[in-house]
């Protein structure tokens, strides 16, 4: 190779590397190496110093004196202003060739095994690999996302690495967050060895994007965090041909040999386009989406994904966040295609793709196993702990949620969505004062949130604080007035507390909701409020002109679910055949993963009916899905424990129930076994289960209608056979109180007027 014989060039190469030259310089010289391969291979070579000199701070004090250093004749200037004033006459009329060398000397005397400081207390048993985010110093904002998604691609491309653990984007964030960085661009070494020890990784590594017209050059460097010493570093400048995929092919095969890796297995280690998409188009897209989607932008989300599906119809990964974003029957088949192509993703977005998939079909066991399998392999992905918890609480493993919540909430304690399903987790197994605790956290992270101050709303209500559940559901409708979950949910309390007018006011109100399911609930909620007070003829022709206005709104799931209520209705009524139909009705045409729930209730109105050869097939079809580890066994317990009792088997039929309610708050499991209670003289027992279910406020709750008011008839009867006088009657006037406006003939309320009166002479 020729030298290149032209001085004036040579003599920018340095400041050219620094960035220290004019525009007009530059551009002069960026010409002058697409013709000179001298200077061009110059360049290259001085790439990684020259990174490492413009992240030092020392350097970019020398250089800032040295760029104020006024221009002498003969001498080339380094300041872009040459009119600035107050410059420093300390470097005056040095010839920039010494400048360049002052530079050297100062790069050749650093200690730069300082770069990284080194970590206390290092663990560096496992392999694990910290990537930071690139700095694109072609494009400092960078509005392509180029550095964003080099950093992604070279992230996917090591994990694949059996011997490598490469912690995720998502991981060192969150260390950043730790850290007090907002941000996750503009990290500089000090930082990033800390974010490193932090994470507990072995080596870290930062790298950097710089033009060299027409091309760019993409530059990495390796470091050890223990030591603080650079392992190595490599240089990638793309030619015409190249894509970004290519690229990052080249930089992590260059890193797997600093790491002393193997750069192959016997399976072969994919290139990254083979685990994400051939399209650098759809991976840009696909970025772009995953942004949106995580600042919860969602129609800018869905076009984003599907722009990528544009550029590559296999890309999995796209397909699956569509089907997050969708709430539709077309969310299966887009789960369906995500899972069909799952095989072009990584090791690690096919675990997350299958547990989609299996959630998505109700199969909670099938999910466990894919994320305890991911988990396994990348013990650091805080949100498959949350989805591991949440699969874990759906399944009513509620003590393993917990753990699996706090898990996450090790890793990043400012992450907010584990305290509100722990929150949860805590009512469930009956501490309160955690559960209040974690939402009240989660409540400190995000205190402009509507979201939270709903949990709270239904944790109060949970644990039968229905003020302090009301204040809290205001609270959110005063941070977004069309939060629809908590006006929903603010009308039931308002049914709950006799105040009939606000809660007709909520549900007129949730009757505007944009959302069409939220205008069902509303219409739902009206047949709520008659059903409540008894008036049991208008609850059907209210749910009768609800359910026409769900069908014609292609709402079918909702008309189901009015059904079940229809039912409920029917049998108050003492019309039996006509409820039983109408679960005859939804068991056909009811979605199989949520019929199951209403097999209790439907064995009920069976043995009720005196059909017993119907209802122990029903009964008999839940005992033989308790082998499929999804199945509720609770939903068995409570309905073999009503047939018992209508064989008349009232011990069994208590033991049975109290299994059921053992693994459940299920309201229904609650109130027949309170009810077994009263009916077997244990009368300790039907008080302790009667004032449980009254001291919660639930929707479940309102919609076993008359059962929900009946619970203070039943309250009334097990404090007067247990010579409680006076609660039984204040028992009493509650129900009649309720049920005042009832229909006429109801049973238990001319019973209870008997009841009370009686009381009241006996006095």
């Amino acid at each position: 190779m020729s030298d290149c014989g032209n001085r004036h060039f040579e003599e920018l190469l340095h400041a050219y590397e620094l960035g220290m030259l004019t525009d007009r310089e530059r551009g002069e010289l960026e010409i002058h190496l697409l013709e000179c391969s001298h200077c061009f291979a110059k360049v290259e070579h001085l790439t990684g110093a020259a990174q490492i000199m413009r992240r030092d701070s020392d350097i970019r004090t020398l250089v800032k004196e040295l760029d104020e250093a006024p221009e002498a004749e003969g001498y080339t200037a380094v300041e872009r202003d040459r009119t600035s004033p107050g410059r420093s006459a300390r470097f005056a009329l040095i010839p920039f060739s010494a400048i360049a060398a002052i530079l050297l000397l100062f790069f050749i005397l650093k200690d730069w095994t300082l770069i990284f400081e080194p970590a206390q207390e290092v663990r560096a048993a496992e392999n694990r690999l910290a990537i930071m985010y690139f700095d694109n110093l072609a494009d400092p904002v960078d509005s392509q996302k180029l550095a964003e998604i080099v950093t992604a691609l070279l992230t996917t491309s090591l994990s694949e690495s059996r011997s490598l653990q490469v912690l995720s984007s998502q991981r060192i964030y969150d260390v950043l967050k730790q850290l007090g960085q907002d941000s996750i661009r503009g990290v500089d070494r000090q930082l990033a060895s800390q974010v490193a020890a932090i994470a507990k990784a072995r080596w870290v590594v930062t790298g950097s994007i710089v033009r060299i017209k027409p091309s760019l050059m993409i530059s990495v460097q390796v470091a050890d965090v223990s030591t603080g010493t650079l392992v190595g570093s490599q240089s990638v400048i793309a030619d015409s041909a190249e894509t970004v995929l290519s690229i990052v092919d080249k930089l992590a095969t260059g890193i797997r040999r600093d790491l002393k890796l193997p750069t192959s297995i016997p399976q072969g280690i994919p290139s990254v386009a083979d685990v994400t998409t051939h399209s650098a188009e759809a991976y840009y897209y696909y970025i772009k989406g995953v942004d949106y989607y995580y600042k919860q932008y969602e129609a800018e989300a869905v076009e984003c994904f599907r722009k990528a599906l544009q550029s590559d119809s296999t890309f999995a990964m796209a397909y699956y966040y569509l089907a997050a974003l969708d709430f539709t029957a077309q969310r299966d088949v887009l789960m369906a295609k995500a899972v069909t192509y799952a095989d072009k993703a990584s090791e690690r977005e096919r675990h997350y793709i299958r547990s989609g998939a299996a959630l998505t079909s109700g199969d909670l066991a099938q999910a466990v196993s894919e994320l305890e399998q991911l988990l396994d392999r990348y013990p650091d992905e805080k949100l498959a702990l949350l989805r591991l918890g949440a699969c874990q609480y759906y399944q009513r493993r509620y003590q393993e949620a917990i753990s699996s919540f706090n898990a996450a909430l090790a890793l990043d304690s400012l992450y907010k969505e584990p305290y509100d399903y722990i929150a949860y987790a805590y009512a469930k197994v009956g501490d309160s004062e955690k559960s209040l605790l974690a939402i009240n956290k989660y409540i400190a992270l995000t205190p402009n949130d509507a979201s939270p101050y709903n949990s709270r709303g239904d944790l109060y209500a949970l644990d039968g604080r229905l003020d302090d559940a009301i204040r809290s559901y205001r609270k959110a409708l005063e941070i977004k007035p069309d939060f629809w979950q908590s006006l929903d949910v603010l009308g039931i309390m308002y049914i709950f507390k006799g105040n009939y007018v606000t809660a007709e006011s909520c549900f007129h109100a949730l009757a505007g909701a944009g959302e069409k399911t939220f205008r069902a609930s509303a219409r739902n909620n009206d047949a709520y409020l008659l059903f409540h007070q008894g008036l049991l003829q208008e609850t059907l022709e209210s749910l009768e002109k609800s359910i026409s206005q769900d069908l014609r709104e292609n709402l079918q799931d909702c008309a189901d679910y009015k059904g079940l209520i229809e039912a409920l209705v029917y049998e108050e009524q003492g019309r039996l055949d006509k409820a039983v139909a109408v679960l005859d009705r939804y068991m056909v045409a009811a979605d199989p993963r949520v019929k199951s729930t209403y097999y209790p209730l439907y064995v009920k109105l069976l043995t009720d009916s005196g059909d017993t050869t119907r209802a122990a097939l029903i009964t008999a079809q839940l005992e033989e899905e308790m082998g499929n580890v999804n199945a509720d066994s609770s939903l068995y317990w409570c309905a073999y424990g009503l047939m018992e009792r209508a064989r008349g088997h009232a011990a069994s039929s208590v033991e049975y129930l109290e299994r059921a309610t053992k693994e459940t708050r299920d309201f229904f499991a609650g109130y027949s076994l309170a009810l077994e209670y009263l009916n077997s003289q244990k009368l300790a027992e039907a008080v302790a289960r009667f004032e449980k279910l009254i001291s919660s406020y639930t929707t479940q709750r309102l919609f076993y209608g008359t059962y929900n008011v009946k619970i203070h008839y039943y309250l009334g009867i097990a404090y007067e056979e247990s010579n409680w006088r006076e609660k039984a009657i204040e028992q009493y006037k509650i129900f009649l109180d309720t049920w005042k406006r009832a229909d006429p003939g109801i049973k238990t309320v001319e019973d209870a007027k008997a009841r009370l009166a009686r009381l009241k002479t006996r006095s």
